[in-house]
């Protein structure tokens, strides 16, 4: 039997508001690199995490803990449907944050979606 205790995000940091179905996701395990002042949080879903929500959880914990890197990873019990086309403009977004200069590579893209396979068309800029 294992003696690792695992808790519901809303128990372990009630004071973070937002969040939707990742209120209700298990802390399935946490690592926190000291010399790098880095978090990283593994944690067990079985509904969609919003990445806006994702993102807010990261900024929350950089503002409250004073983190210098938040790692959030989510590990889906089922399989998730999301709609790629219809949050394509909150994934640029989530990943401008995380990494800058996707922002100029990402803007005005477009994504496209056939079975499997996912196509971005980027458009190019204008000097």
């Amino acid at each position: 039997m294992s003696n690792v205790i695992e808790k519901l995000i809303e128990e372990i940091f009630a004071d973070f508001q937002n969040g939707g179905n990742l209120r209700k996701a298990v802390i399935k395990k946490v690592n926190l690199y000291k010399k790098t002042n880095r978090f990283e949080i593994l944690l067990q879903s079985n509904k969609a995490i919003d990445i806006k929500d994702v993102h807010n959880f990261e900024m929350y914990l950089i503002e409250r803990f004073k983190f210098e890197i938040v790692i959030v990873k989510i590990d889906y019990t089922e399989e998730i449907e999301v709609d790629v086309a219809g949050k394509w403009q909150d994934i640029i977004n989530y990943m401008s944050y995380k990494y800058p200069s996707v922002k100029a590579i990402l803007r005005n893209s477009k994504v496209e979606l056939r079975s499997e396979e996912h196509t971005s068309e980027l458009q190019s800029l204008a000097y």
